[in-house]
């Protein structure tokens, strides 16, 4: 399964995306000031793929919003015994 989420938010620049997914950090500060949030969200989301041995990944174009995408095990009886 491939779940996909899309904004239409402010973008990422390339060189903030490793950023994204480190604990309490923020792509950009300015922006964190300006629209909140504590810089875990994608932290949690990361662990949770880890722990299936799956990744989390991003793409992203400066003023056109992000595209996060996560692939899941089609095969249940593995996702439900984690």
């Amino acid at each position: 399964m491939i779940f996909r989420i899309e904004d239409n938010g402010i973008g990422i620049k390339s060189d903030q995306i490793d950023n994204l997914f480190k604990s309490y950090a923020q792509a950009d500060p300015l922006s964190a000031k300006k629209f909140g949030g504590t810089g875990l969200d994608l932290e949690i989301s990361q662990s949770f793929c880890q722990m299936m041995s799956r990744i989390i990944s991003v793409e992203s174009v400066l003023g056109d919003g992000a595209i996060f995408t996560v692939k899941l095990p089609a095969n249940w009886d593995l996702f439900l015994m984690i």
